[in-house]
């Protein structure tokens, strides 16, 4: 058995601990070698000490050995291993490069300012236990027999050791010196820690590295000499940077902190008390982190001595860790000493008589890596460590996987060849090794007791301290969706760019964006690839992009793949809640035929493309009703209402222009290419002619799946649930769903369940988690409705309207909710107000939640959700203030079936509309809790519903709809404003949307309204007015005093700052709006700080405030240079800012300064520190420029505190200040801010 022997200086780097300890150990522990292995551990410029590991130069013991000791012992109680298993350490030669400090008490170097040893304290602590006893094997030679550790190595013939040299050079000789140079040369040898030799360009410019601690010239080229022959590999300085950098690391910014990160989590996994050492090695360390250069020596040792073809399954070399190897004769070598370095140069480098260079006296090559490969490294080492873990055979077999790729595509470069696709491959399983390690990293992470070596690692107080909503159920939603694309991805292989976007990713400035980012980026990337076809994604193309509607497609499509998966809890989150048993076997098709999931699939992939530009622009119809069809072949078809076909030409197509619902082009455009081509329409759609040869199997599908297209081919059913659609625009699909179920009840599956995954995918965002199904509710709610179909289904009676029947069951069924909630008695009005209160995602059954498992199920002994009781009494209020004659009209509008005389309305994205005017969003994070509130948002909205109901009616004589999605964005886009508005203002508004909904011009407004979402209310009223102006409407009347101060512009250039706040205190404006003003107001005052600063010098000059504008006066020393007097400038218009402006604080909450007026004003602690700082520069104690460095640091820190003190009763403006001055003076805002001073 080969026996490896180290020369190490452990305690010095921390990467020589996990060299001869942590990957040895998990080496054995992982199966990749022997148990009993031996391993013995030579410490070198070993550090006297006595026995309890405290510096003394006349010390017995080694201290490197103890350290060594300690970790052995430590790992051997924790994991009870056998003695014989372990390293054997001794203690080797003492330093000659480190000297004793009698002042500081330990060892260290003057010139590098360095010490000899960091983690001082942790033997310490670890030796003054009373049962701990150094072993004998870290006793020092005496100075009588200095070389008397070399007798304790034993047995160390060459052909059954392999020697692993860590920058040991003068041991190592030393150990070689006892036998001859031939005797030397059998010796398998790994050396780190000599220059790759340099070269005359190399050794001209090259700050050059330390190579041995040696001050004997002699001594160190006869080290040389020991180390340089054919058995040798040697790892040189500089070629192991690029390895995985392992300290605390406070935030990840990519996956080289994710790898980074990878080791020691593993290692903790293994052996906790590795990674504890890890830890307090960084801790107690100069630089408070390492590169674990070490390790490639230890790897190098440990592929030397394995069979790995036996043990993974390919051979591995030692050149394999390197992308490049190199050998140079010795005879062109030289060792010239530079100070007391040797530094290696070959023979292109003159000669100089004064350096006195020395030959190497061999006649062997100096081999060594020229740049290692940091995949291979990384993948080896933790392949090793995770070989040790239960339960990692993915990261295991992943790494395996890699190595044995990278092997096959170094044998190909030894002949000169090159592969590709095993390339790719690589890249590919090197992302997925990057995913699996974060996922098990954010595991960790969610622990509600992780340990303190852990949370080190991982960072868990930073990611706490940057979003406490980042944790718990949070992290292990990132850890579904890392698992759920990893599954999804499995038979793909991942872009080489990826490693990119997820860097890209982890630069979002918080937690949960990084996270968010990089589900964005997996649901971007599995879209095209769930899609069936390319051609599938190019028919869902828009101007050009795959935008909107691929987005909801590609989205339904995800949904459900994760659920066939039963990947439930990713793709639906807090919505698993709401789902039993059979209904999730329900959306998974369990139970359905391999040919019914296939054509499901397709069909759910295929069933929007009529609204891509392709098939839109590629039919069209005529006055007649006939529809002309041209195909990408040329071809020209006219199909008429019963599908018979007849050739059509250029002309006839274009003359038609009668609009096309897109669920019948696609039909159409899928039945006539199948005509051309003689195949399926779906075979037409996917590939635009017969299935290739390899698809046919599925050909049994493609009808199947052509038959879905006529079966889904109407209003979405399950759209029901959410009460937009009166019974009249939904009728047809329930006789499709019907039909269906009375040919096969399989079938009418199908159909329903598409119809789920549509509402599913509704929403285009990039996120695995469903928009509109992750609410518990939800799922309730359809469930309820399929019950309800199928009970029908199942007793159709001939002579009966099932679909009518259903549709007025489950309306009933809901409707009992209006009068239990209210208490009051059942009314006509209960029917109009259960759709308004399906349409506010009201929940209208009672349920109960199991505490175990928080799942709800519908029990008449439940409870109604508390929102839900919210907002039916906020309908209801809102109701009772319509005039009596309009609660008539609305009740008989909702209730209108349309089976009548009285044609029904669809108020297509009514929904919509009505949840923008009460919660600010579609999908709003948040909602009101004032019932008084949301019946005033609402009251007018339900007039305008009313109103376009009417309206619409009027346009056609049966049923018909009208969209008002353009609405419900304006309204989003401004009801920060529209929520606090008066009566008289949302009225207006009101009347104002009607206006232009009619008028056709609401896309017009919206664009002219721009992103104002985030706007305050004063900016938003501000863009309407502005709307309505430039679009001739009347403006929206607003209350006089909020108009007068609106325009901060106007007032800004006319009036001085202190003047407008003094108007303000005496306004009759209510509270809130004045602390409103003063939140909009400032923010102004930051965003346009350079005109400001202009135009309240004029206004002070022209009011007569101050003599001359004061902030140019203020500093004694002139700026040095035009950098220093835009920072000058913009260091005293924050100060005039700080001084005027009126901070809602109480008396002890703040300092007392000087307004520019004189007066008196209190202004936040914080804001006091800066003005000393602004005060200093212009004193000329300082430069403006570093001050502005300063105050910039110290408003990035206040920006962070979450409370701004006992007094500061608000802290509103305080943090605008502190949040919009720390971007402003960020470095790219501070450099346009300096052009905009500049430019004034």
């Amino acid at each position: 058995m080969v026996q490896i022997v180290f020369f190490t200086d452990p305690g010095k780097d921390g990467d020589d601990l996990l060299a001869t300890v942590h990957v040895i150990m998990q080496a054995k522990a992982a199966g990749i070698i022997d148990p009993l292995t031996p391993i013995k551990l030579i410490t070198t410029d070993e550090i006297p000490c006595n026995e309890y590991g405290v510096q003394d130069p006349n010390g017995k013991y080694g201290l490197r050995a103890l350290y060594l000791q300690m970790h052995i012992e430590q790992l051997q109680k924790q994991l009870n291993l056998p003695k014989g298993n372990l390293p054997e350490v001794i203690a080797g030669p003492v330093t000659s490069y480190y000297s004793y400090n009698e002042q500081l008490k330990k060892y260290h170097h003057e010139p590098s300012k360095s010490d000899a040893f960091y983690p001082t304290d942790e033997v310490i602590k670890y030796y003054a236990q009373s049962d701990v006893l150094p072993q004998i094997n870290s006793l020092l030679s005496t100075a009588e027999q200095p070389n008397a550790w070399l007798q304790k190595i034993g047995q160390a013939s060459p052909e059954d050791t392999t020697l692993v040299n860590i920058a040991s050079f003068n041991a190592v000789s030393d150990f070689l010196a006892q036998m001859a140079p031939e005797e030397q040369k059998k010796y398998t040898l790994i050396n780190m820690g000599y220059n790759r030799p340099y070269s005359q360009n190399d050794y001209q410019t090259s700050d050059l590295p330390y190579n041995a601690r040696s001050t004997d010239t002699n001594k160190a080229a006869v080290a040389v000499a020991a180390l340089t022959h054919d058995k040798a590999f040697h790892v040189v300085s500089k070629t192991t940077r690029v390895l995985p950098n392992y300290s605390k690391i406070t935030s990840i910014k990519g996956t080289s902190e994710i790898m980074s990160r990878a080791y020691p989590v593993l290692t903790g996994q293994y052996a906790p008390t590795l990674l504890t050492a890890m830890s307090e090695f960084i801790n107690s360390s100069k630089y408070k982190g390492f590169w674990p250069h070490d390790v490639v020596a230890s790897l190098l040792a440990l592929i030397g001595i394995i069979n790995w073809k036996e043990s993974i399954g390919t051979e591995v070399t030692k050149e394999m860790l390197f992308k490049e190897t190199a050998q140079i004769p010795a005879h062109d070598l030289r060792l010239r000493m530079v100070n007391t370095t040797g530094v290696l140069i070959d023979s292109t480098v003159p000669a100089d008589q004064e350096k006195k260079d020395i030959a190497i006296e061999s006649d062997g090559n100096f081999i060594y890596g020229k740049e290692i490969d940091p995949i291979f490294f990384t993948s080896l080492l933790h392949l090793i460590a995770a070989g040790c873990v239960k339960e990692q055979e993915r990261l295991v077999n992943c790494y395996k996987k890699i190595i044995e790729l990278k092997a096959d595509l170094h044998h190909l470069k030894q002949q000169g060849k090159t592969d590709p696709e095993k390339e790719k491959r690589v890249n590919s399983l090197w992302i997925k090794a990057n995913l699996l390690e974060l996922q098990q990293q954010l595991k960790l992470q969610a622990q509600a007791n992780l340990d303190e070596a852990n949370k080190y690692f991982l960072s868990a107080e930073t990611l706490e301290a940057e979003n406490k909503n980042a944790l718990g159920e949070n992290l292990l939603q990132w850890v579904r969706e890392i698992e759920a694309f990893l599954q999804l991805t499995e038979n793909h292989d991942l872009p080489e760019s990826m490693i990119q976007e997820i860097n890209k990713a982890f630069e979002q400035p918080t937690t949960e964006k990084k996270y968010t980012a990089l589900t964005g980026l997996f649901v971007n990337m599995l879209r095209p690839k769930l899609m069936p076809t390319e051609s599938a994604c190019n028919l869902l193309q828009q101007n050009g992009k795959l935008g909107f509607e691929f987005k909801r497609t590609g989205n339904s499509v995800l949904y459900y793949s994760l659920a066939t998966l039963n990947h439930f809890v990713t793709a639906f989150s807090n919505g698993v809640r709401g789902m039993s048993a059979g209904y999730k076997k329900l959306l998974r098709l369990e139970g359905h035929s391999e040919t019914n999931k296939t054509a499901f699939y397709l069909h759910l992939a295929l069933h929007d493309a009529g609204k891509g530009d392709q098939i839109k622009n590629a039919v069209h119809r005529d006055i007649k009703g006939n529809y002309l069809i041209r195909l990408p072949s040329g071809s020209y078809f006219k199909c008429t209402d019963n599908r018979l076909l007849s050739p059509a030409d250029a002309e006839q197509f274009e003359k038609a222009k009668e609009y096309v619902d897109h669920d019948i082009a696609l039909e159409l455009y899928g039945f006539v290419g199948s005509q051309e081509k003689n195949c399926t329409a779906t075979e037409y759609l996917l590939w635009g002619g017969p299935a290739p040869e390899e698809e046919q199997k599925n050909k049994a599908a493609f009808i199947l799946c052509d038959e879905l297209f006529d079966l889904s081919n109407e209003m979405n059913i399950a759209q029901i649930v959410q009460g937009e659609i009166p019974f009249a625009g939904i009728k047809k699909g329930l006789d499709l769903f019907f039909a269906a179920y009375k040919k096969n009840p399989k079938l009418a599956e199908l159909v329903f369940v598409h119809h789920c995954y549509d509402i599913f995918g509704a929403k285009p965002s990039d996120t695995m988690v469903s928009a509109s199904g992750s609410s518990p509710e939800i799922h309730l709610k359809i469930n309820l409705l399929y019950q309800t179909l199928v009970r029908v289904a199942q007793k159709q009676e001939p002579g009966k309207d099932a679909a009518e029947e259903a549709y007025t069951l489950y309306r009933k069924k809901l409707a009992k909710a209006i009068p239990e909630i209210l208490g009051s008695e059942p009314s006509l009005h209960d029917l109009a107000i259960t759709r308004i209160a399906q349409m506010l995602r009201c929940h209208l059954f009672k349920t109960v939640q199991n505490p175990n498992n928080k799942k709800m199920t519908i029990r008449d002994e439940g409870q109604y959700e508390a929102r839900t009781r919210l907002f039916v009494e906020s309908i209801d209020a809102a109701f009772h203030q319509l005039p009596k004659r309009e609660q008539q009209k609305l009740v008989e509008f909702l209730n209108n079936t349309g089976t009548g005389m009285t044609p029904a309305v669809m108020v297509k994205y009514g929904p919509k509309l009505l949840l923008t005017a009460t919660t600010g969003a579609e999908y709003a994070k948040a909602d009101p809790t004032d019932a008084t509130k949301i019946a005033q948002c609402l009251t007018p909205i339900l007039k305008l519903y009313l109103r376009l109901y009417e309206y619409q009616q009027t346009r056609s004589s049966r049923y018909s709809d009208i969209d008002v999605d353009d609405l419900a964005k304006i309204m989003e886009q401004v009801f920060t404003w529209y929520k606090d508005a008066s009566k008289k203002e949302k009225d207006h508004f009101a009347d104002l949307l009607f206006d232009l909904q009619v008028k056709g011009q609401a896309n017009a407004f919206l664009t002219q309204l721009g992103d104002i979402k985030s706007k305050s209310a004063l900016e938003q009223v501000a863009k309407i007015q502005e709307g309505c102006k430039s679009m001739g409407y009347r403006s929206i009347e607003t209350e006089n005093e909020n108009v007068s101060f609106l325009d901060y512009e106007s007032r800004l250039r006319t009036t001085p700052i202190h003047t407008i706040y003094s108007d303000l205190q005496k306004s009759d404006l209510d509270k809130n709006k004045k602390n409103s003003f003063k939140k909009d107001f400032l923010l102004y005052q930051l965003n346009n700080l350079p005109q400001v600063s202009e135009w309240q010098l004029k206004a002070r000059n022209a009011n007569g405030t101050i003599d001359s504008f004061k902030i140019h006066k203020d500093s004694i020393f002139a700026p040095e240079s035009p950098k220093e007097a835009v920072n000058k400038a913009l260091l005293e218009v924050l100060k005039y800012l700080i001084i005027d402006t009126q901070w809602d604080i109480g008396y002890f909450g703040g300092e007392k300064v000087k307004s520019t007026t004189g007066d008196s004003n209190l202004i936040p602690k914080g804001m006091y520190a800066v003005l000393k700082e602004i005060e200093n520069a212009q004193k000329g104690s300082v430069s403006f420029t570093k001050t502005v460095e300063k105050v910039a640091g110290m408003i990035a820190a206040s920006a962070k505190r979450n409370d701004h003190g006992l007094f500061n009763k608000r802290g509103e403006t305080t943090q605008i200040f502190y949040d919009k001055a720390q971007k402003l003076l960020s470095e790219d805002a501070e450099e346009s801010l300096h052009q905009a001073f500049v430019n004034l």
